[in-house]
């Protein structure tokens, strides 16, 4: 959690907000991903599946390629 999420050019997408986990496996199911807002203000948090991002050493973050197009279709949800 809280750490960095970039596509693979360096762009900042958001952070880790939280991690969710799958009861009956046990494993990863997806990410909350944070990203907008000012000083936590109106940020916006989108699930993730877990499969679709990767630690990238390189740019000491998690690395995922989602279009702006893509972000905008995800299910989008506020603060609260």
């Amino acid at each position: 959690e809280h750490t960095p999420v970039r596509r693979s050019n360096g762009a900042k997408i958001g952070i880790v907000q939280r991690l969710m986990i799958d009861k009956a496996s046990g494993k990863v199911a997806y990410a909350v991903l944070k990203f907008g807002g000012f000083f936590g203000l109106n940020a916006k948090h989108v699930p993730v599946a877990w499969k679709r991002m990767k630690f990238n050493a390189a740019l000491d973050a998690y690395e995922i390629n989602l279009t702006d197009e893509e972000m905008s279709r995800a299910p989008v949800y506020g603060e609260d």
